[in-house]
């Protein structure tokens, strides 16, 4: 016997995610519905699809706060490869 999909209509969907969007947990939601989380998941998942805005790099306003950001990668990149470097010395000495 194969296990018919349930369909929730879309009034049904958007009252569940605005109960998401208004704190309420996926586990929560999904025992007091009775739905699988994974379907709540699914739906945000969607609705962030939806609702997704094109990021514009190229605004002037931005590029001091990338290049800040920029800086810091580098930075702490470098960071990253001292401290790998000083615990291969440290590593070697045991």
């Amino acid at each position: 016997m194969k296990n018919k999909a349930i369909r929730y209509d879309d009034e049904f969907k958007a009252r569940a995610l605005d109960k998401l969007r208004n704190g309420v947990s996926v586990y929560k939601l999904s025992q007091q519905l009775r739905i699988s989380p994974l379907t709540l998941k699914r739906w945000q998942q969607a609705q962030a699809a939806t609702f997704a805005v094109p990021i514009e790099l190229n605004r002037t306003a931005d590029k001091p706060e990338i290049e800040a950001l920029h800086r810091q990668i580098l930075r702490l990149e470098e960071e990253k490869r001292v401290l790998k470097v000083a615990l291969n010395v440290l590593l070697k000495g045991q």
